[in-house]
């Protein structure tokens, strides 16, 4: 392979997982010419990765099946000889079909198995591949001699680095820890009295605190902050993809619901702590890497939704996300700062990363 097409329009923790691939193509075969299609909104995490010569980001009104299809024939004269289709469903089999490539693939979904899993709550639960794992599997067939181990990574410049560190310089602690609140759906999001009871705890240790969230999860982040005792010791950032990564990277430790912010974490390398209720862990959504933890109460009646859009079907206050004790969440922040010293010194403690 040569000339390798990588499709992955959605959602963000996806494209983010999805540079995994991005990294094994590379390990496997430096030489070769890679571009990655996506929607333009998640395009900003593809930036500066230095093993992709092209990224396409999709405006809304390029997304269409017909659109697809002549987009697909526009590539023809690229020629790619592999196109791995990481997206699926009718979007990605049209792009493929009409890019012509002679080769391509895609990951196994395991859908049935997670709404097997979702419909006999705490009787079948079956650990499934990382769709890290997934996606890597897909080169298989095109790598000789085994295929490379790819992590998902974000690369940031030291310029933004920098600026997250200016931005912060007045937030009063020994250390940053970054709490994400959001998620896509209301019944993922860990409650707002506990992230600012987890919040209070950690200001009272010492550390600073980050409220991270996209520019629309503004008021969440306010009336997270407004339950945190916190003097200088709490800020609250509203912002885009690329600003967020930089804030996260400096940070100690970060916690962030079941969600894209919580791979974007896990992808700058800080060790990242998710949460999950109506999802699980063992779906193959959980941060990757080792420095990383999911924390799931494993209820009877969870995992219960495919992605978490569906409201909870026992009580208004969902108790796989209720009765998880921001005490429990406190302590195993507590550990990956201690862990994160040890591996890191002095950089760890700050805040700071040395990673350009």
């Amino acid at each position: 392979m040569k000339n390798v097409l990588i499709i992955r329009f959605s959602s963000l923790g996806d494209v983010i997982l999805a540079t995994s691939v991005v990294d094994a193509v590379h390990r496997s075969c430096p030489e070769c010419r890679q571009v990655f299609v996506v929607k333009e909104e998640y395009s900003g995490v593809l930036e500066n990765n230095p093993h992709l010569d092209s990224v396409i980001g999709l405006g809304a009104g390029e997304r269409g099946l017909g659109r697809l299809v002549s987009f697909g024939r526009s590539l023809r004269k690229e020629g790619f000889d592999l196109v791995l289709d990481l997206q699926g469903g009718p979007r990605g089999r049209v792009l493929t079909a009409a890019v012509g490539a002679s080769r391509s693939a895609r990951p196994r979904s395991h859908r049935l198995r997670r709404m097997m899993m979702a419909a006999r709550p705490g009787r079948w639960r079956v650990p499934l591949p990382h769709v890290v794992e997934r996606y890597l599997e897909c080169l298989r067939p095109w790598v000789a001699g085994g295929v490379p181990e790819g992590r998902p990574e974000v690369y940031l410049t030291r310029e933004e680095r920098a600026h997250a560190l200016d931005v912060t310089d007045k937030v009063e602690g020994t250390g940053l820890v970054a709490l994400s609140p959001g998620a896509k759906w209301p019944a993922k999001q860990w409650p707002e009295q506990h992230f600012a009871r987890l919040g209070g705890a950690l200001v009272e240790e010492g550390l600073g605190v980050l409220l991270l969230g996209a520019s629309y999860e503004r008021p969440l982040l306010e009336r997270v902050a407004s339950g945190i005792s916190q003097g200088g010791s709490v800020m609250v950032v509203a912002a885009g993809l690329r600003p967020l990564a930089s804030l996260f990277s400096i940070s100690s430790a970060a916690v962030c619901n079941d969600s894209g912010l919580m791979h974007l974490s896990a992808a700058v390398d800080t060790p990242t702590i998710g949460i999950f209720g109506p999802t699980a862990p063992h779906f193959g959504f959980e941060p990757f890497g080792r420095r990383h933890r999911s924390l799931w109460l494993g209820l009877d009646c969870s995992p219960c939704s495919l992605h978490g859009g569906k409201p909870c079907r026992i009580s208004e206050k969902a108790p796989c996300m209720h009765l998880l004790d921001p005490k429990e969440v406190a302590n195993s922040v507590r550990g990956l700062v201690e862990q994160a010293s040890a591996e890191g010194g002095a950089g760890a403690v700050t805040g700071t990363k040395n990673k350009t």
